[in-house]
This record gives structure tokens, sequence and C-alpha cells, in this order.
């Protein structure tokens, strides 16, 4: 239990060292750097046990080196997968409480792409300008007045996609890797 101690601090620290924030969450990217660490030292702990043993047979070596592959795969889309349910029911509660549900936000998103195209602009300018953000926040209302300044929207048509202009900039706001804008 030792040694794999030392290897998971040891990737642990790789992780804190290598972490870029634009590709994802720590907790992630930490937890698939130490397991990949785990697993390259049980493999070479197996190589070094076939190479002590009295026969050589580099079928089996290849069959195993499919296994292990396979393996890694499959943890890595199950890790993948698990990171987008715990983003999305992150996601959903942050919603709620803006009093926002994925009904709502499924019945009033736009169909048409080039109006999807100008809310998502006008969350991406909301977030630069710190001032709008800050009154959004702040109030938990869409300073519609301030928006017309700085986007070149009407009013109606950004009071049409309140909801979804404000889910958009919490995406933004709280990073989440998995959600497309």
């Amino acid at each position: 239990m030792d040694d794999e101690l030392s290897i998971g601090l040891l990737a642990f620290d790789e992780a804190i060292n290598s972490y870029n924030i634009n590709k994802g969450k720590f907790l992630s990217f930490s937890r698939l750097v130490i397991t990949n660490r785990i697993i390259d030292y049980y493999r070479k702990q197996s190589r070094q046990s076939h190479s002590t043993s009295s026969y050589d047979d580099t079928e089996d070596d290849a069959t195993t080196s499919l296994i292990d592959k396979k393996s890694i795969e499959q943890f890595t889309l199950q890790s993948e997968l698990e990171d987008k349910k715990f983003e999305i029911i992150e996601y959903s509660h942050e919603l709620g409480l803006w009093g926002i549900n994925f009904g709502d936000l499924e019945r009033i998103s736009p169909k048409q792409d080039n109006l999807r195209m100008e809310y998502i602009n006008c969350a991406k300018m909301i977030v630069k300008d710190k001032i709008i953000l800050d009154e959004l926040m702040r109030t938990r209302r869409l300073p519609i007045k301030n928006i017309t300044k700085i986007m070149p929207l009407h009013r109606k048509k950004i009071e049409r996609g309140r909801i979804y202009i404000i889910a958009l900039v919490i995406a933004i706001v709280k990073k989440y890797s998995f959600i497309e804008l």
C-alpha cells in the first residue's frame, strides 16, 4: 500500500503542476492522472513478475496489453460520463437557485440558429461587462436597459430570451466544461 500511496501523491503533484483551467474540472483531471499512474505501476509490476517467471508467452502479453488498453478506455469513458452527470446535476441546482428548471429552458429555447447565436453573444457580452454582470448577480434580474446600451438587440427580444440568457450566463460564469454554447 505504501508504493501505491507514494505513486498517488506523486501523480497528484503532477496533476497540480500540469492542470489547465480551460480543459475542465481539476478533480476529474487529477483522478484520471492518479488512476493512470497507478495502472502504469501495476503494469510494470506485472511485467517484472512475468520476466522473472520461467516461461515466455508473447501471446499472453499481447492479450494482457489489449485488456489493459480496453479497461483504461472503459474507465475513461465511465469517468467522463460520471463527470457529465455531476456537472448536469450541479447546473440544475444552480438554475434552481434562479427559479429556472430544464423544462422551462427547453420550452423557451430559441429554435432559430441566428436568434440562439444572438443570445449567446449577449450572454458573453454580459460576462465581459463587470458592471452588468455584478448587477445581474446582485439583483437576480437581467438589466435590460444596460444591455441595450452595449448590444444592438431590441428590448423585447431580450425580454423574450431573458431566462435563456440568464442560463447561458450561469453556464459561462461557472465554467461548466461539458455544456456547449
